[in-house]
């Protein structure tokens, strides 16, 4: 029963440091697109659209970006729950 808890905790852990992690990375990326929009060209380069009067980001296709980042977040939180729980026991 312990071992079933270890790891239902370490998912839940891993799944809130991922949307933590993605919703802190797009408001980074928003901030950024807003106050830097010659750095958000360079960093974010398919999310730029031009129009005959100027151009603007669209904030849903830096998903992909932000999937990896919450991806990672979520692997670093499981494994570091997983390893400190198994030392306890």
């Amino acid at each position: 029963m312990n071992a079933v808890m270890m790891y239902v905790k370490s998912i839940l852990v891993g799944a809130t440091a991922s949307v933590i992690t993605v919703i802190v990375f797009k408001v980074i990326a928003a901030s950024i697109m807003i106050f830097f929009p010659e750095v958000a060209r360079r960093i974010f380069p398919g999310s730029y659209h031009t129009l005959g009067w100027g151009g603007y980001f669209a904030l849903e296709l830096v998903g992909a970006q932000a999937l990896i980042v919450g991806v990672f977040a979520f692997v670093l939180a499981f494994v570091w729950m997983s390893r400190r729980a198994s030392a306890r026991m």
